[in-house]
């Protein structure tokens, strides 16, 4: 509906134009003209109908070169006062450094928090540690004197028959020593398992940040944990989403694309042997691209750090497969995108329902050590629509369980 309003205003603002303009004095004066020349022309004065057009003409193009003038430094000043303004607003928003600078002491804090919490549970394990070794010599000691009780007893059995008395005492004494052994190891493994979940939990405080389900925190069902910080496991998902670029390659032919972006490329085949008729730049950091720079040379591959919406200027298309859940904060190349020019949006990330059978974990963190987390359909949804148009939804491919979401610009 909004796009269709859209369109209608354009088409009317010529009419509007035109309206103005023969509502204008000189568009009545212009008028008058071309009723009296029909007139003449009607009474079979043609010259006369001829020399009234030619005044008319010799009035109205002046006037209007004069009002295109007056329009095109009305629209110039306005363009001027813009950029003054946008001007004025970059210069009193923060750059990069700034920014970063802020954020140093908070960096500073995490920090010394993990350092802290990580030392905590140094102390803990060598605490247990030390524990288990005292209860272990314990063990060994009283069995020691279990072994003793045992053979003095066996030699009583055999050179005493008659000390009955004091062999059911001696048996009395082992049996108890047994049962305290035993209560002592029952002890020393409920303090290891409970050493153990106290520094698992640690751990995973320090490791996850619990969602709330709102947008700050991506939609993700409140509960869920994501990542506070990636592993260092290899991304295996980069030979992957060829079914992604192949309904990209359809968006593209539809929309009559022109100039095509990749984002986390990687080694580069899959977008060159579907786009080789289209103008390709591929976009990821300096080390992922070595693979696809030297497959094909003669492509444009371009390195990025830090995402704003002038990345994508131009471009037509946008295929982002399997890039958000590998970000800590993937609203910020959303908001990028949404923000640049660009018409359609491909995405594709994990769909944590289909991974249930694989990993079983619901409420995360994901299986996989390189992905901060995983969106069911119904979240990637309402995520992407913060943002833009859901054009269409589904399950790429059961073998790596993505899902697809085509996204067009409001």
């Amino acid at each position: 509906m909004a796009r269709f309003l859209q369109v209608a205003r354009r088409a009317a603002t010529p009419v509007k134009q035109l309206v103005r303009w023969y509502l204008s004095p000189v568009g009545v004066a212009i008028a008058a003209f071309f009723a009296l020349s029909l007139a003449l022309l009607i009474f079979g004065q043609v010259s006369l109908s001829v020399a009234v057009l030619i005044g008319a003409a010799a009035v109205a193009l002046p006037y209007r070169m004069a009002r295109d003038r007056a329009e095109q430094r009305h629209n110039a000043a306005v363009a001027s006062a813009r950029y003054s303004e946008l001007r004025d607003e970059l210069s009193m928003s923060p750059t990069f450094d700034e920014v970063d600078k802020s954020l140093r002491p908070f960096r500073q804090s995490q920090r010394k928090s993990i350092t802290s919490l990580r030392s905590n549970i140094a102390d803990l394990r060598r605490s247990h540690a030390g524990h288990v070794r005292f209860v272990n010599e314990e063990v060994e000691r009283i069995e020691a004197q279990v072994g003793t009780l045992e053979r003095f007893v066996a030699d009583m059995d055999t050179s005493a028959s008659g000390n009955g008395e004091a062999v059911l005492d001696l048996q009395q004494q082992v049996s108890e020593l047994t049962k305290s052994v035993s209560a002592m190891r029952q002890d020393s493994a409920k303090r290891s398992e409970q050493v153990d979940h106290l520094v698992d939990a640690i751990e995973e405080s320090q490791s996850t940040i619990a969602s709330d389900g709102s947008a700050s925190h991506f939609f993700l069902q409140p509960g869920y944990k994501r990542r506070a910080e990636l592993g260092t496991s290899e991304d295996a998902e980069r030979g992957g989403q060829h079914d992604v670029y192949d309904y990209a390659l359809g968006v593209a032919h539809e929309g009559d694309a022109k100039r095509i972006c990749d984002l986390w490329p990687g080694s580069g085949d899959k977008l060159m042997s579907r786009f080789e008729a289209f103008e390709t730049v591929g976009i990821d950091e300096a080390t992922h691209l070595a693979s696809a720079r030297e497959a094909f040379p003669g492509a444009m591959w371009v390195e990025a750090g830090i995402i704003e919406p002038q990345l994508f200027a131009g471009f037509d298309l946008v295929i982002c497969a399997n890039v958000l859940e590998h970000l800590a904060e993937p609203d910020v190349l959303m908001d990028a995108l949404a923000r640049s020019d660009v018409e359609s949006v491909v995405f594709s990330t994990p769909e944590r329902n289909a991974l249930l059978q694989a990993d079983g974990r619901s409420f995360g963190p994901p299986q996989a050590a390189n992905r901060y987390f995983e969106w069911t359909s119904a979240e990637f949804a309402r995520f992407v629509d913060t943002y833009f148009d859901v054009v269409g939804q589904h399950v790429s491919s059961h073998d790596d369980t993505s899902q697809l979401l085509h996204a067009r610009r409001r």
